[in-house]
């Protein structure tokens, strides 16, 4: 059991934070710079959607919730090279995406309520 969550644990490690954009410096990875920008940005906004979305309980959170759970895992348990976990992580980057125009959406609610 050690060993999977360990395998899990690093695979969900590399699935989010590779390519390392200061390590590879070649012409390929330079134009995939704004990419992993964006998904890192939508990362990190997805933490407190997930975490909205399960304070106002809804259901439609946990299914999508776990699919990301899911089919992330076995994304990142299976990807050989860069290249290959980078195609495949287009696959739950929309999961990602829903979780993070949760909050965004929040924000620019809050926003205009205090602006208007």
């Amino acid at each position: 059991i050690t060993d999977w969550i360990s395998y899990i644990s690093r695979g969900w490690y590399h699935l989010l934070s590779e390519p390392m954009l200061s390590v590879n410096n070649t012409a390929k990875f330079i134009l995939f710079f704004p990419v992993k920008i964006v998904f890192l940005i939508l990362c990190i906004l997805a933490v407190p959607g997930i975490w909205m979305t399960a304070r106002y309980g809804h259901i439609e959170a946990v299914i999508f919730l776990s699919v990301l759970i899911t089919i992330g895992s076995g994304i990142a348990i299976s990807s050989g090279n860069v290249g290959t976990m980078l195609r495949h992580r287009d696959v739950i980057t929309p999961v990602i995406f829903i979780f993070s125009s949760f909050y965004i959406s929040r924000l620019i609610g809050n926003y205009l309520k205090i602006k208007v």
